[in-house]
């Protein structure tokens, strides 16, 4: 379901789990504009969609703290000015194996801490792992 939760989607007026699993893509996109999207200052759109993604996945303040250790900058989870001007100051390519490879290891934690989630965790680093064009 896209990664939107029931609950967020109430906000959005789709109400049971059917519409939801019958979201549109103009719905999935107004939600993540909405919920996840703040990404407007990175400089690559290739970096901006890998963090989204993830985002989306993990929860906002998950992968911003990630990207933020990684960065060497406070590791609030708040994505702001200082996050964005040191995501910037990297080079896209870098920065973007350095995501992968960290939600490789943060998936492996989760499905080491939850071993019932084993039969998902080929697909999520599949995930984990995906570049996105900079298009």
């Amino acid at each position: 379901m896209h990664g939107i939760t029931l609950a967020v989607a109430q906000h959005y007026g789709i109400m049971t789990e059917d519409a939801l699993r019958a979201i549109s893509d103009a719905d999935v996109e107004r939600i993540y504009r909405a919920e996840f999207w703040r990404f407007d200052g990175i400089q690559s759109q290739a970096v901006a969609s890998k963090i989204m993604d993830l985002c989306v996945n993990f929860g906002g303040g998950t992968e911003v703290r990630m990207v933020q250790h990684i960065l060497g900058v406070d590791a609030d989870g708040a994505y702001g000015p200082a996050t964005e001007a040191a995501v910037n100051a990297q080079d896209p390519d870098c920065l973007i194996q350095k995501i992968c490879d960290a939600s490789v290891a943060r998936y492996n934690e989760i499905e080491a801490a939850h071993p019932e989630d084993e039969e998902f965790l080929a697909g999520w680093l599949v995930r984990a792992r995906a570049v996105p064009n900079a298009a």
